[in-house]
């Protein structure tokens, strides 16, 4: 459930490549039979054209990755800071209400 967000991202950034590599990926195609399904006989080499595809497939998922990873640790640096701002602003009210000097 929580990987919702995250895979749906990664399925919307491959775009047109998404059923050539859930075709390899989940649907055990070899490269061959994904150059095939796009139209490249078997004398002109298919297996290169599904390689091209798929690997264009994994290079795109590593960039989206890398990308919410970056914006997963931001997001984690910055509730941090403001968990750390509610703390001393919390710490001053008790002092102010207790009359102690902060």
């Amino acid at each position: 459930i929580d990987a919702r967000p995250v895979l749906g991202e990664l399925r919307a950034a491959l775009g047109p490549l998404l059923d050539d590599f859930e075709d390899a990926v989940l649907g055990g195609k070899t490269l061959a039979q994904i150059g095939i399904a796009h139209g490249i006989g078997l004398g002109s080499k298919p297996e290169g054209a599904g390689r091209a595809l798929v690997f264009k497939a994994l290079a795109t998922i590593e960039a989206t990755w890398r990308d919410i990873d970056r914006r997963a640790h931001i997001a984690a640096r910055q509730a941090e800071a403001k968990a750390l701002a509610r703390r001393d602003a919390l710490m001053a009210a008790r002092a102010d209400y207790l009359g102690v000097a902060a």
